[in-house]
């Protein structure tokens, strides 16, 4: 079982690249380690209302079920990482940010 933040993050490079809508935080990758050593994996986490629509693909693409995962806001938590030119970065949450789980 892993449990922890589910992060989508919008990824901006110096250089102007920029990844948006990545599955990010804690609990995906400890899940990702898990998955090295057992397919016997659950997902146990807060969730945003839209968060199959950014990431049921991988979940079930990769066998782990959704059923622990628990709606509490409308919006996943959403960030912006933006990186300067010396490889340091700020953290910048988007609108659609709930300010909180609870």
């Amino acid at each position: 079982m892993a449990s922890g933040y589910v992060i989508i993050d919008d990824i901006e490079y110096a250089d102007g690249k920029t990844i948006k809508n990545r599955l990010g935080g804690g609990a995906v990758f400890a899940m990702s380690g898990m998955k090295l050593w057992t397919d016997d994996v659950l997902s146990v986490n807060y969730v945003g209302e839209d968060f199959v629509d950014y990431f049921g693909g991988w979940f079930g693409k990769n066998n782990i079920p959704l059923e622990g995962n628990r709606v509490r806001a409308k919006y996943t938590i959403h960030y912006r990482l933006v990186y300067a030119e010396n490889g340091t970065y700020v953290c910048v949450p988007t609108k659609e940010n709930p300010e909180a789980y609870t």
